[in-house]
């Protein structure tokens, strides 16, 4: 139980450094809602662009990226959001 709240604290460290405002997990699918004025979008933009099958930002709502994958667990996301924005 210690180890998975070490996770959830990198976690919520890693998205707060990040410029994720809300992190939003339903069935198959993890939202990443920005802050408008902290996001390089110009890096994300190219990351996204080269797996469009996994990522999408919604032209409705320019600041929500959408991650069509699922995760086993809290640590399995830390590592694939800490990587996507390395």
């Amino acid at each position: 139980e210690l180890h998975e709240l070490l996770v959830i604290v990198r976690l919520r460290t890693l998205c707060r450094n990040a410029g994720i405002k809300i992190l939003r997990e339903k069935e198959n699918e993890l939202q990443l809602i920005f802050e408008k004025s902290r996001v390089d979008i110009i890096g994300l933009l190219q990351k996204v662009n080269e797996n469009r099958r996994i990522f999408s930002i919604s032209p409705r709502d320019h600041n929500t990226l959408h991650v069509y994958r699922v995760f086993k667990n809290n640590a399995e996301k830390y590592e694939f959001l800490k990587e996507l924005f390395d």
